[in-house]
Formats: C-alpha cells, structure tokens, sequence
C-alpha cells in the first residue's frame, strides 16, 4: 500500500492549477495524481502521491484547500 492524499478540487475551470501552483510552491514534486469519479459538495476529488504526504497535507491546509478522508469517498 502507498500513502496518498485525496485532495478537494473546485470543479471549476482552473481548479486543479490552482491546487498544482501550492504544491509548486512548495518545491513539492507530485509523482502520480489521478481523480476519482462523482463529486462530493460540488468539489472533485484528485488522489496525490508525494514523498511527504504529511507535509503536503499541511501545506494544502494553510492554503484553504480541503483534504479529503477515505470515508469521505465512501471508502473504509
């Protein structure tokens, strides 16, 4: 198993660039990301594997930007 971080992204145009520029930012380098299908609050969900998922977890929380748990996405 791989830690991840699911993160929740503004379904809106520029949404996803507005999340990248944080980790950017952050000299974060993002090895994989995908999105998981449906949304929740009108927010997508992307999955991000980092090296430091702590870290970018914190970061994502100073910026505004909502994490999201496995139950969050009906997960257990």
């Amino acid at each position: 198993m791989t830690p991840v971080v699911g993160v929740a992204v503004p379904d809106t145009p520029g949404g996803l660039s507005k999340v990248l520029g944080v980790i950017s930012d952050a000299g974060m380098d993002v090895e994989y990301m995908y999105s998981v299908f449906g949304q929740k609050d009108g927010q997508a969900c992307m999955i991000f594997r980092v090296s430091d998922t702590d870290g970018l977890a914190e970061v994502l929380d100073k910026a505004g930007i909502g994490t999201m748990a496995g139950e969050d996405l009906g997960l257990h």
